[in-house]
């Protein structure tokens, strides 16, 4: 008779769990993205992962910024930037340990269409 009460507690842990809300909010909207992006590269610069990026599309209202530590599988976001209409845009990422971290930048149009960057990884070997 114990099951009952595991069951419940298992059932709200999976639906509250960032993973169900993940895959839920996934946009289904993906274009090419050659067509879109100029560009975009990351390194590593001091403390920092730093990101820069060039679109081709003039209509962008805004970009996501967005980090995985599973290879691309789940992106968190990190940061919305507006588009400042320069030809290329920055952003660093501060980490503070090791590890195999995946990026990408959302292209968010002005009618609500997002265009994604081609997924960009680094590793990240802290020294002793």
């Amino acid at each position: 008779m114990k099951t009952v009460p595991f069951l419940a507690l298992f059932a709200i842990l999976i639906l509250s769990s960032s993973y169900v809300s993940t895959v839920i909010t996934t946009p289904t909207t993906e274009q090419t993205v050659d067509n879109e992006f100029k560009q975009f590269r990351i390194h590593r610069q001091g403390n920092a992962v730093s990101l820069s990026w060039a679109v081709a599309a003039p209509d962008v209202s805004h970009f996501v910024i967005e980090r995985s530590f599973d290879e691309g599988e789940f992106f968190e976001t990190l940061t919305e930037l507006g588009c400042t209409g320069s030809a290329t845009h920055k952003y660093n990422d501060p980490f503070q340990s090791g590890g195999v971290f995946t990026y990408r930048v959302v292209a968010v149009k002005s009618d609500g269409t997002q265009v994604y960057s081609q997924n960009q990884t680094i590793r990240i070997v802290q020294r002793k």
